[in-house]
């Protein structure tokens, strides 16, 4: 029964140790699934974990594919340093910026439309495919339905992580494979546009590339005379003989600090902070849909109870309890949900919203029922909260006024569109907080609608 269910879950809790509702919930899950249900949330998590390593792993190839390519040096011309930091620096860092801007609460159309079809054409049937696959029972290789697949909403942040992995794996890739290449070969690097850059200009441009660390490492910023003794010119008449033979090494090796540096600044080190806000948007998503679950308000409701029982042989009645007993301590809830001001109680908004937020509360939208409403109007509020799709519901009463037959007929209607939870708050202006009389009444006075997604608590102002 439900005060069975709230000695349990609050025992839960308090063993755990939990203050927050995801601890709480993992804590529960702990404690309640069963062994089958453990293994297979175990094999699914086993199997998300391998598509990121499958991801990052997959990124790593593409880098050292793209920086073999880009540093490829056959000994006749030297390698531009201009296409080669663009490539391997200069787009990976473009990208996590129009990334970033996809994160801002105003949307930039074009951006945003390149990154989702990015993620819904490449990394979101990836990542199915592969946990389809990972996921299949051991009997005949046949695909276990009763797996947990994810959602569209969640598919698309799973998406979003295995995209940073794949980044991180390729900017990676790029940095190892450059210093294997530097390492084992004498890369030569020189510069060449066609846009007409003088040498003071590109200068410029490298001091201002190399800010982020140039502190770190000196070297790694180019100097005035190594851009002007780099410079290539294509159409000479000797161009493969354009540095003397005494000073080739000095002038064509001079750059790969700069490169290098530049690639784990641009391409590697922000692409572990974009994971890391992947990975916590992720997360963000998850607890999201833990809250939409019908049976998550009630749940965490009876985790935050006071460890106290409401029944007990030798209990008093209503009438022997003392006008100046201290209230009961209310639930700690965690919930969103659409408020009815039943009776049209007059009330400052921000002394109610604190009061709310006090408990864990917030409003979405707010209506006024009961008082001088007719029937009719009250009927229409029910409608209302139907159309908006409202899982939970929040009442706010008169603490000293009992519950009238009107109030629990209009309760009964409601309870017939809201499937989740429907809180009522008892609430005295006057006082500051209802009595534990007004209190008892209310809930010895509802107890007759055996309504475990009902709850009636004391607001204190």
């Amino acid at each position: 029964n439900y005060e069975e269910k709230l000695q349990r879950d609050r025992k839960i809790s308090v063993d755990a140790k939990a203050n927050t509702p995801g601890k709480q919930i993992d804590a529960w899950l702990a404690s309640q699934s069963s062994g089958a249900c453990q293994n297979k949330a175990e094999r699914w998590l086993f199997s998300w974990h391998v598509v990121q390593l499958i991801l990052l792993f997959i990124g790593l190839v593409f880098g050292a594919g793209l920086a073999s390519l880009v540093l490829q040096y056959d000994g006749t011309q030297p390698i531009n340093i201009i296409s080669a930091w663009i490539v391997l620096a200069g787009l990976p860092f473009l990208l996590m910026c129009l990334w970033l801007l996809t994160l801002l609460p105003f949307r930039f159309p074009a951006i945003s439309l390149l990154s989702e079809v990015v993620q819904r054409s490449i990394f979101q049937p990836l990542s199915a495919w592969i946990l389809r696959h990972l996921n299949k029972s051991q009997n005949h290789g046949a695909a276990d339905k009763r797996v947990f697949m994810p959602g569209q909403k969640l598919l698309l942040s799973m998406s979003n992580v295995l995209m940073q992995w794949f980044a991180f794996g390729m900017g990676l890739g790029v940095l190892l494979t450059s210093l294997y290449l530097l390492a084992s070969s004498d890369l030569a690097f020189a510069w060449s546009t066609s846009f007409g850059i003088q040498a003071a200009s590109l200068h410029t441009i490298t001091n201002t590339i190399s800010a982020p660390f140039v502190s770190f490492i000196e070297a790694a910023a180019p100097s005035l005379d190594l851009i002007k003794s780099s410079h290539y010119f294509r159409l000479e008449e000797a161009a493969s003989q354009q540095f003397t033979a005494d000073k080739a090494a000095d002038q064509l090796t001079q750059w790969w600090p700069f490169l290098v540096a530049s690639i784990a600044t641009y391409a590697v080190l922000p692409r572990i902070l974009t994971l890391l806000i992947a990975r916590n948007r992720f997360k963000k998503t998850v607890l999201t849909d833990i809250k939409a679950l019908p049976e998550y308000a009630s749940l965490i409701a009876r985790m935050n109870a006071p460890l106290v029982t409401t029944t007990h042989i030798n209990s008093p009645k209503n009438s022997d309890i003392l006008e100046t007993a201290p209230p009961p301590k209310p639930m700690h809830f965690s919930l969103s949900a659409p408020l009815i001001n039943w009776g049209q109680i007059k009330i400052e908004p921000a002394l109610l919203e604190q009061a709310l937020s006090n408990v864990g509360l917030q409003v979405e939208s707010r209506f006024e029922a009961g008082g001088r409403n007719s029937t009719q109007e009250d009927t229409k509020i029910i409608a209302q909260l139907q159309q908006l799709k409202a899982d939970d519901a929040l009442i706010l009463v008169k603490a000293w006024e009992p519950p009238l037959l009107e109030f629990k007929d209009w309760l009964g209607q409601l309870r017939k569109t809201i499937k989740g939870s429907i809180i009522i708050l008892l609430l005295d202006p006057d006082n500051g907080h209802p009595s534990a009389a007004d209190i008892s009444l209310w809930r010895a006075d509802l107890q007759q609608l055996a309504d475990s997604g009902l709850y009636i608590e004391g607001l204190s102002l």
